[in-house]
């Protein structure tokens, strides 16, 4: 089993890794990993030693406490451990159901989120921001969410790229990426 990292960019494929995170609130488990480590954020011995302590044991595997795992009370993390464990025994079923190669991905699909987008009260709204992970990549959503809404859509990915783009002088213009980077968007103030 392998975890896409990165998706291919022009003619250069995929990052692939052997490595498989499979990522909760609290904790990233790596399933052949070893240890618990800590996201560079967690500062401090004291801090560091009672999140092993309540986490050590939990999970057979690497363990990463990501940042917001600071300060969180024991039965948080061990919930936290314990549906990222479920996530991984179900990929692992479907692994094992599948004939490779098999997209074991776990994406929200697109239609879910612009039914709960429906679902909002919009009537005092000038924007909408489609806010992406790695389970809801945003960019394919921005323009069907804009004709299904009747407002601008915009994403974190939309507005980075319209920011670098500009800095680096070069046209803020990407087809099929949304009202932010349309040629003919009207400046907003």
């Amino acid at each position: 089993m392998v975890q896409v990292r990165n998706d291919g960019e022009g003619e250069k494929g995929p990052r692939l890794s052997m490595n498989v995170a499979v990522t909760g609130r609290y904790v990233v488990y790596h399933p052949v990993g070893a240890g618990v480590s800590f996201s560079r954020r967690i500062e401090g011995e004291s801090e560091r030693d009672r999140l092993r302590g309540h986490v050590e044991g939990l999970l057979e595997g690497g363990i990463v406490l990501r940042t917001a795992a600071a300060g969180a009370a024991p039965d948080v993390l061990r919930a936290d451990a314990e549906q990222v464990m479920a996530r991984w025994e179900q990929l692992r079923r479907q692994a094992f159901d599948v004939q490779p190669p098999a997209d074991l991905s776990a994406r929200i699909p697109g239609e879910r989120i612009l039914a709960a987008a429906r679902t909002l009260d919009l009537t005092k709204t000038d924007v909408l921001i489609l806010s992406a992970c790695v389970q809801m990549p945003s960019l394919p959503l921005i323009e069907p969410a804009k004709a299904k809404l009747g407002l601008p859509v915009l994403s974190a990915s939309t507005a980075t790229a319209f920011t670098l783009l500009g800095r680096l002088d070069l046209p803020t213009v990407l087809p099929a990426a949304g009202h932010l980077l349309r040629k003919d968007r009207r400046e907003v103030g």
